[in-house]
């Protein structure tokens, strides 16, 4: 990476000129300026998402780049002033690539970018990666737009092309939730200073018909930390074999504290205990999206993974459900989804939850039909177990962790084969549990080669 300094003309929104930052090294493709001096120093990105094996420590990583910048130059009190009147801007400009040049505001790391036109729209393809972590497209985020405590959301639209043929579709996996595997999708994170955080994710089923746009979606809730140090928005993640084609990236400000996708209550500052005893925890429990944004399947994907398809009706023959098909090579091997983001708001020493959820269990035939049968519910290790829920505490980075292993069902009703039988447990939050920063919530003890459909999966805080 060339380390530098741009110098980033404002004039249409302010009439002056500020510094900005670069990321990355030549941005010959970037905002157009001239190249600065060679003044800025880097340190590291850290916080994304990787693994080496499907059983790994969830905490593995690759070393990342360095990339961070110095401390900003003062300003005076015009310049402030003149800054201050620009928080009415957007937060991310040009989202939609439609400036003159497309590639204005735009930054890439690892990569070239490469403006072109589909089907009439402008779109951004991300060329010539080098590195799959991080090979991508950044923008700066002023901090004068955002507001603390509020909650914001990222989208992006994009499609996948082979970077040997721009003509083959190349297809990804957003049950994958690691970066370093050949068929991770790309996803959206904020960078903070040097730290990262992905807070937008490739949301599934993944399509690769000719003119389907697959999304990443994502929120946050701003820090006071974000107010005073420099903020971006990364997008990256996809195979090196992949370039990345973007639509319509966008950054907005939520209109309330509920979750605009789920309806659901988001942590308030505010609020004693953050909302957190209101609503479920648990993101898309009943697929209520008709898709399985939030989810994941534990492992690295490929054969012996099996896949998420969304089912209807649901439970109450109502709405979607979603149901984990295909072989599956482990029991471990279940849907996941990632709770740290309410970890801190809502998962306090103390506190009791209750996890539910209806489920069916199935074997698949050759031919592709389903046949019920009737699974172990009291048992979560027996051979033919129904599943459970198993929760990890861990701190990234480190071989400590926190299990509640495979949790006992606590529903004593007679398996229904034909119908929904009922899934509970009960989960007590302890010191050794919230030292850690991570929280994963999924699927144990499903047999080898079986099955299952699973519908309003709630975690509720009781006491």
């Amino acid at each position: 990476l060339h380390k530098r300094r741009r110098m980033v003309c404002v004039a249409a929104l302010v009439g002056l000129c500020i510094f900005s930052f670069v990321l990355a090294g030549n941005n010959k493709n970037g905002d157009g300026g001239d190249d600065g001096d060679v003044t800025t120093s880097l340190s590291s990105l850290i916080g994304m998402r990787s693994s080496d094996n499907e059983d790994a420590n969830p905490n593995e990583k690759d070393d990342p780049p360095n990339l961070m910048a110095e401390a900003p130059p003062e300003l005076d009190q015009e310049t402030i002033s003149a800054v201050e009147q620009a928080a009415e801007r957007p937060c991310l400009i040009n989202g939609d690539f439609t400036a003159d040049p497309p590639t204005s505001n735009w930054y890439f790391v690892h990569s070239e970018l490469k403006a072109i036109v589909e089907d009439n729209t402008n779109v951004m393809s991300i060329i010539h990666r080098t590195n799959q972590q991080w090979g991508g497209i950044w923008q700066n985020i002023p901090s004068s737009c955002l507001e603390e405590g509020s909650w914001y959301e990222v989208r992006a639209y994009y499609h996948l092309v082979s970077s040997a043929n721009e003509e083959e579709e190349y297809k990804c996996d957003p049950t994958i939730y690691w970066n370093n595997n050949v068929e991770s999708c790309p996803a959206i994170s904020i960078r903070v200073d040097k730290d990262v955080t992905e807070i937008g994710r490739s949301v599934g089923p993944f399509s690769t018909e000719e003119g389907t746009w697959n999304e990443i979606y994502g929120t946050f809730r701003v820090t006071n930390d974000m107010l005073h140090r420099g903020v971006s928005i990364f997008v990256a993640g996809a195979p090196i074999q992949a370039n990345i084609i973007l639509q319509n990236i966008s950054l907005t400000k939520k209109a309330n504290s509920q979750d605009i996708i789920t309806g659901k209550s988001l942590p308030d500052d505010d609020d004693d205990d953050n909302s957190c005893s209101s609503s479920s925890i648990i993101k898309n429990g009943n697929a209520e999206t008709g898709d399985y944004r939030y989810w994941f399947i534990r492992g690295e994907g490929g054969e012996g993974s099996g896949e998420i398809q969304i089912s209807s009706p649901g439970y109450g023959n109502t709405g979607y459900a979603l149901k984990h098909v295909g072989y599956r090579n482990q029991r471990w091997r279940g849907l996941l989804q990632k709770l740290s983001d309410v970890k801190e708001d809502c998962l306090v020493v103390g506190s009791t939850w209750k996890i539910t959820a209806v489920f069916k269990y199935f074997l698949e035939e050759e031919g592709g039909g389903e046949v019920p049968l009737e699974c172990i519910k009291s048992d979560p290790y027996a051979v033919h177990s129904c599943p459970v829920f198993q929760v990890d505490f861990f701190t990234p980075g480190t071989q400590d962790f926190v299990s509640t292993g495979p949790m006992a069902n606590e529903d004593t009703e007679e398996f229904q084969v034909y119908d929904w039988n009922r899934l509970e447990h009960t989960l007590e939050i302890v010191e050794e549990m919230v030292v850690h920063s991570d929280v994963w919530i999924y699927i144990n003890s499903v047999e080898e080669g079986f099955n299952y459909e699973i519908d309003e999966i709630e975690m509720i805080r009781v006491d």
